[in-house]
C-alpha cells in the first residue's frame, strides 16, 4: 500500500476520525521541532560558554581605578580643608582689629 492508496483510505473515513489523524500528526510535527529547536538551543549555549572572556582581569582593572579615584577625591578633600584654613588665616591677619575683639571675648568668657 502506497501513500497516496493510504491518503485516499483517510479522505474516505468520517470527519471525526480524520481529524484525529490531522490532531496526531500535528502533534507529531511539533514534538519533531521541539526536539530539534532543543537541541539546537543546548549547542548555542554551550559555544556560548566556551567563547566567554575571562572577567577576572577586568574585575581587578575596575578595583584599581575604584582606588585611585578615592585617593584623588581624598587629595581633593583635604586640599579643599587647608585652601580654607588658610582663606580664614588671610582674613583674621587682614583684619587685626577682628582678632582684638576675639581675644577680648575669649578672655571675658575665662574670667567669668
Amino acid at each position: 500500500m502506497g501513500l497516496s492508496e493510504k491518503i485516499e483510505e483517510i479522505r474516505k473515513r468520517p470527519e471525526h476520525v480524520r481529524m484525529r489523524y490531522v490532531w496526531f500528526f500535528v502533534a507529531i510535527s511539533m514534538i519533531l521541532v521541539l526536539t530539534i529547536w532543543y537541541f539546537s538551543a543546548k549547542s548555542d549555549m554551550i559555544q556560548e560558554q566556551s567563547s566567554m572572556p575571562d572577567l577576572s582581569g577586568t574585575v581587578g582593572e575596575f578595583n584599581q581605578q575604584k582606588n585611585s579615584l578615592q585617593s584623588i577625591l581624598n587629595n581633593a578633600e583635604n586640599s579643599l580643608g587647608q585652601n580654607a584654613n588658610n582663606a580664614e588665616q588671610a582674613q583674621n591677619a587682614q583684619n587685626p582689629q577682628a582678632q582684638i575683639q576675639a581675644g577680648q571675648m575669649q578672655s571675658n568668657q575665662m574670667s567669668q
